[in-house]
């Protein structure tokens, strides 16, 4: 249904070439995948998997490989391929949008971390999370929840390094799309620099971006800040306002919106500080716009415990983020079956509910003649659910 052994051939260029190969790279690369979406993110799991009849049919292969071929495999993949597997992913999501009917992107940039344990390529101790690993840079669509893109970085790399490098695809996609007419950045404080601004302007990207208080942000607040004749300090107070700001480091001035909160009995506003170059977009819009931001940290936990993004355990940091691609491209295959097949209530449904309720199902595989029969216990609790899902799917493309 959506042609994958195809589409990886079309966009993946594996330059790996391995004399008297009985699985091909593509064969590999698929297998890697269907071990994602089983939730069998170690090597070793194949030494096992590879016996498994379900996937020997559905990957059309008498025999499976081993684990050894499994790990270098992973050693395998150079940038080129990195690359291939991106344009793959950028399809599917891009597809994806165009059947949704989607015309406007929010880009949700954010960092996050993830543990390594030895003496992996460019890991390194980070101050903020107080242990050693990557500090990867990731991008979420804000409104569907699709994985645009990660990569990985040194550990001890600030929030905002390179980042303007990881956001300009991101951009040219928004740039060249057939359906998306808007796009808006929204981001931490980590990422508020003049080059952010700079190239959002460029691109004619919108943004909402978070800013660190600081004395001088503080004392424009307070001189901004609308004040009652009478205050009546038992009850808390929130205002908005806004106001135009200029760092020492800017070029230009931006747009400051403000939430002030007084909590009942205090004396003292604590300020929320967003910058944004939405220039008409009442105060009150833009702080709740920048507020529904939290949302990513549900799509970074699903791609760290549904799908290991977090998976750090080769010695090389190419392996490494072959592994974080892997992620983002089951990520993406399973957003995609997640809009497309399941019913309305389940479209939000996790990952490991997935493998329980859908995926991880036992049944009693028959064969006759050149027919293969799956027979399902009639006491499987998700029964009614399942064969729904699977009426879904015969109708389903990508």
């Amino acid at each position: 249904n959506i042609r994958l052994t195809d589409r990886v051939k079309h966009f993946i260029p594996f330059t790996q070439k391995r004399s008297n190969a009985y699985h091909s790279n593509e064969s590999l690369f698929e297998s890697a995948l269907f071990q994602y979406f089983g939730g069998y993110f170690q090597d070793i799991s194949q030494n096992v998997l590879r016996h498994d009849p379900a996937l020997k049919i559905l990957l059309e292969k008498d025999t499976l490989p081993s684990q050894p071929t499994f790990s270098r495999f992973w050693n395998s993949l150079d940038d080129r391929v990195l690359q291939g597997m991106t344009h793959l992913i950028d399809f599917f999501n891009e597809t994806a949008r165009t059947k949704r009917q989607q015309t406007e992107w929010i880009i949700d940039l954010d960092s996050t971390h993830l543990d390594t344990f030895g003496d992996q390529e460019m890991t390194d101790y980070n101050a903020h999370y107080q242990t050693t690993g990557y500090h990867p840079l990731v991008a979420f669509d804000g409104i569907s929840g699709d994985f645009l893109k990660p990569t990985h970085r040194p550990g001890n790399d600030y929030t905002s390094t390179d980042a303007v490098a990881f956001l300009l695809p991101l951009f040219e996609q928004f740039k060249t799309s057939p359906t998306l007419t808007q796009c808006l950045l929204r981001g931490d404080s980590g990422f508020a620099t003049p080059k952010i601004y700079n190239q959002c302007d460029v691109d004619n990207v919108d943004f909402i971006i978070r800013l660190k208080a600081n004395a001088r942000l503080k004392r424009f607040a307070e001189q901004a800040l609308p004040n009652l004749e009478s205050e009546d300090y038992t009850h808390s107070r929130t205002v908005y306002f806004d106001f135009d700001y200029q760092a020492g480091t800017w070029d230009r001035p931006q747009r400051v919106c403000v939430q002030a909160i007084r909590p009942a009995d205090e004396l003292f506003y604590r300020y929320t500080f967003i910058t944004t170059s939405l220039i008409k977009v009442p105060v009150q819009s833009v702080i709740k716009a920048y507020q529904r931001r939290g949302t990513m940290e549900n799509y970074i936990k699903e791609a760290k415990y549904g799908f290991m993004m977090g998976k750090t355990d080769h010695s090389t940091f190419q392996a490494n983020q072959a592994r974080l691609v892997m992620s983002q491209l089951a990520y993406t295959l399973i957003q995609c079956f997640k809009t497309g097949c399941l019913p309305k209530a389940s479209v939000k449904c996790q990952m490991t509910t997935l493998r329980h309720q859908v995926f991880k199902v036992g049944v009693r595989i028959v064969r006759h003649a050149r027919q293969v029969f799956y027979h399902l216990s009639t006491s499987h609790v998700y029964y009614k659910e399942f064969f729904a899902i699977y009426e879904r799917v015969q109708h389903f493309r990508l």
